[in-house]
């Protein structure tokens, strides 16, 4: 995971006070209060470009046919919150129903920039050989982060994400994230080698573009690689 900077685009903005302030009402859908098509669309659209098209919880990239607009603070906990673009992020559908309406004592991981916070990328170390993430070794060894050691935790359980096999919307096609990440790693090495503009690809990269951004980085930044 890593933390996205947030600007609430202004069509999103009159979206959400038509719902608050004017005549839009929610559509009452398979138990659910939901969005109307053409709105949901628009905040869709407007999460995939500011997320660069990769899901806030796993860095997959996830396109029309496995995004969604999840809820980081579920609605049947903050409701007031459901229409609060901080609270609206890019997730691909197995994070989505994944994570569901789980909210444990501490929270969990926040994916966005937030002022005087922990960015969320900070939180977790991984293992470079077998892609796994963990906790970060700083708030493992300072007992007086239990609180972020606990959201961190509770991030990695929650969301499966060191599962060789994900929960996937298909069953018949599990997710091996660990797997993923180390593929990812291995293919930027070959598109950096093969590459006349390296800087080109490192922006890229900084700028949270690229699939499992934060895992690439992490291995780069590991000394004595």
């Amino acid at each position: 995971m890593h933390a996205v900077n947030r600007t609430e685009p202004s069509r999103i903005t009159r979206i959400r006070n038509r719902y608050l302030f004017g005549d839009r009402k929610w559509m009452h859908e398979n138990g659910s209060w939901e969005l109307h098509p053409d709105d949901y669309i628009a905040v869709i659209s407007a999460l995939q470009q500011e997320f660069n098209s990769i899901c806030a919880y796993c860095e997959r990239k996830c396109d029309r046919r496995s995004n969604q607009v999840d809820h980081f603070r579920p609605r049947e906990r903050a409701s007031s919150r459901s229409l609060d673009w901080c609270n609206l992020v890019y997730s691909c559908k197995e994070c989505n129903t994944q994570k569901a309406n789980n909210w444990p004592t501490f929270g969990l991981v926040n994916p966005n920039c937030m002022p005087n916070r922990i960015p969320a990328q900070d939180f977790f170390a991984y293992s470079i050989d077998t892609g796994r993430i963990r906790v970060a070794d700083w708030l493992l060894k300072d007992h007086r982060h239990y609180k972020e050691r606990s959201m961190a935790r509770d991030t990695i359980k929650y969301l499966n994400l060191n599962s060789e096999k994900k929960f996937a919307v298909d069953k018949y096609s599990p997710i091996n994230l660990p797997r993923l990440r180390v593929d990812a790693l291995h293919e930027f090495d070959r598109k950096l080698m093969g590459s006349n503009n390296r800087e080109e690809l490192w922006d890229c990269l900084l700028m949270r573009k690229e699939p499992f951004s934060s895992f690439i980085i992490a291995h780069y930044m590991t000394p004595n690689r």
